[in-house]
C-alpha cells in the first residue's frame, strides 16, 4: 500500500489541476503531509487568534468524520480576488460572493482530499456540501473539535500551500473520524 505522504500528493495534484482551471493561474503543492493525533491537531495551527476561514464538511460512509479546510483571513481574500477575476485587493472582507467562491474552491479541494483518504483506506467516505465559518483559526478549530464525538482518533493533516506568480497562500486541511479510528501513521515534512 501507497503511504499516505503519496496519497496526499496526488489528491492535491488532481485539485492543483482543477484550481488552475478554475483561475487560470494558481498552482497547489503539499506543504506537508501526515496523519496524527487528534489532540495534537491545534499545535499545527500556526497562528489561532488569527481571523481566519474556514469551509466545514460533514463526510459520511465507512469512517464517518468531519473535514475542516482552513485559510487564514488574508489569503481567503486573495483566494477570492484570484477566483472571481478581480485585481489583487480587491475583495476587502468576506461578502456573499466572496464566501460562495472560496466554498467553490473548498468543494473541490476537500472532494479531491476526501477521496484520497477513501482510496488510502480501502473504504467509501462521502463529503457533504461546504458551510462557511469565519473567526479566529483556533476558534473554528475548537468549533469543529467540540462536534467530534470522540477525540482519541488520528486526524488526517493535509497543509497545502496555494501558489499565484510569487504570492503563496496557505490552507490546511483536516479530517476528524468520528470514534476511535487509529487509521495509519505517516508523514511528510515541506517539499
Amino acid at each position: 500500500m501507497q503511504g499516505f505522504d503519496v496519497i496526499a500528493r496526488l489528491a492535491v495534484d488532481t485539485a492543483s489541476d482543477a484550481v488552475y482551471i478554475l483561475t487560470g493561474a494558481v498552482r497547489m503543492e503539499v506543504r506537508w503531509a501526515e496523519v496524527i493525533p487528534t489532540l495534537r491537531i491545534a499545535s499545527r495551527i500556526q497562528h489561532p487568534e488569527a481571523p481566519a476561514t474556514a469551509a466545514y464538511v460533514n463526510i459520511t460512509g465507512d469512517i464517518p468524520g468531519h473535514g475542516l479546510l482552513l485559510f487564514e483571513l488574508a489569503d481567503a481574500l486573495l483566494l477570492c480576488d484570484l477566483l472571481l477575476g478581480q485585481t489583487e485587493g480587491c475583495a476587502k472582507e468576506m461578502g456573499e460572493l466572496e464566501t460562495s467562491a472560496l466554498l467553490e474552491l473548498a468543494n473541490i479541494v476537500t472532494s479531491s482530499y476526501i477521496n484520497a483518504i477513501a482510496d488510502y483506506e480501502g473504504c467509501s467516505l462521502y463529503p457533504s456540501p461546504p458551510a462557511f465559518a469565519f473567526d479566529m483559526a483556533g476558534a473554528i478549530l475548537q468549533q469543529t473539535l467540540c462536534a467530534c464525538a470522540h477525540l482519541q482518533t488520528q486526524t488526517y493533516s493535509i497543509a497545502t500551500r496555494f501558489i499565484y506568480h510569487h504570492r503563496c497562500m496557505d490552507g490546511l486541511f483536516l479530517y476528524i473520524p468520528d470514534d476511535g479510528f487509529s487509521g495509519h501513521s505517516n508523514s511528510i515534512a515541506d517539499a
